[in-house]
C-alpha cells in the first residue's frame, strides 16, 4: 500500500491495488473486460458457467501476467 503497509500475497485482493494496476483477463490493450454471472444460466448453474468461461483465459495468460511481475504505475494524475 502506498503508506508501507505490506499484505502478504495471499491476502492481497484487488481492493488494495489501483485500478491501473489490475490485470483483466481477456482485455485488449489495456483495457476492460468483465466475466458476469449475474446474468447466465439459471441460480444453479450461473457460477460453474462463468469458471468455464473463464477457464480459457487463465489457461492463455494468467501465466504469463504473473511471470511479468507488477505492473508499472501508471496512475493518471
Amino acid at each position: 500500500m502506498s503508506w508501507g503497509e505490506q499484505i502478504p500475497p495471499a491476502k492481497v485482493v484487488a481492493a488494495h491495488l489501483h485500478p491501473n494496476k489490475r490485470i483483466r483477463l481477456g482485455a485488449v490493450m489495456g483495457g476492460d473486460h468483465w466475466f458476469r454471472y449475474d446474468n447466465k444460466g439459471n441460480s444453479t448453474t450461473r457460477f460453474a458457467d462463468t469458471a468455464r468461461e473463464v477457464q480459457p483465459y487463465l489457461s492463455g495468460e494468467a501465466s504469463d501476467h504473473w511471470a511479468k511481475g507488477p505492473l508499472p504505475d501508471t496512475k493518471s494524475s
